[in-house]
């Protein structure tokens, strides 16, 4: 058993891809597993199984076309450790994100921790600082700040009921609202994720799908907590703010 599993559901993204396995393969901490999930047909099969498969520990999977929530948790449940974690296709580790993380869950117990992350555009290009808004289980109703990169214990993961397949988007932030409400969410302060924007990115391509799905994640989330006769939802797209400096 692995004390970390990285997840990574994946469909036609070529060199990306290769781009976040070398950041993976460069990670000063060693006790780690990474799962990909070709999500159906992909043009770049031989590429992947040939340049991706060689490593020991990096396992390559083939199913049909269910969709990027269905592939994370098929990932999840095929992988064999202690915390799980999702890495995008598109995206990167910085090269102590797995150390960092995993020392930080060992002095601060915790169900879930997240990083800080920067936001990069295209080909590496910087783009700012994420990650401003401290931790609150009631703020987490309106800004999704447990963001990237997440480490997740997966016995608490399994106590909530593991992912909502349900769910064809936000599935992530559903899994994070229901954590916050019964167990304990931690925030490691360093920027150790790469977060990518690209015009081929699910977050650009399908924006008013992801937005309606959050909403829906909320709402269920203030009928458990109780608050739906006291609050209403107001969804709004909105615009955010983004630190230039390194």
């Amino acid at each position: 058993m692995a004390a970390i599993a990285l997840i990574t559901p994946t469909r036609n993204r070529g060199q990306m891809l290769l781009e976040t396995y070398q950041s993976i393969l460069n990670q000063s901490f060693p006790d780690w597993q990474w799962n990909i999930v070709v999500d159906g047909e992909d043009g770049l099969k031989d590429e992947i199984a040939a340049h991706l498969s060689q490593h020991q520990r990096v396992k390559v999977y083939f199913i049909p076309r269910v969709g990027m929530t269905k592939s994370v948790d098929f990932g999840v449940k095929i992988s064999d450790s202690k915390w799980v974690g999702v890495v995008d296709d598109d995206d990167w580790l910085h090269l102590d994100c797995l150390r960092l993380s995993w020392e930080f869950v060992q002095e601060n117990p915790c169900d879930l921790a997240y990083t800080k992350y920067y936001e990069v555009v295209g080909d590496r290009t910087f783009k700012g600082k994420r990650s401003f808004i401290d931790y609150c289980p009631d703020r987490l109703l309106l800004d999704f700040m447990t963001f990237h990169f997440r480490l997740i214990n997966r016995k608490s993961l399994n106590a909530i009921g593991g992912i909502n397949t349900d769910l064809v988007y936000a599935y992530d932030y559903d899994l994070c609202l229901r954590m916050s409400e019964v167990g304990k969410i931690g925030h490691v302060p360093e920027y150790l994720y790469y977060y990518r924007h690209h015009s081929d990115r699910i977050s650009a391509d399908r924006r008013l799908d992801q937005i309606y799905y959050a909403g829906k994640v909320v709402q269920e989330a203030l009928k458990r907590r109780g608050l739906e006769k006291d609050f209403f939802l107001d969804v709004k797209v909105t615009t955010s703010l983004i630190s230039k400096k390194h």
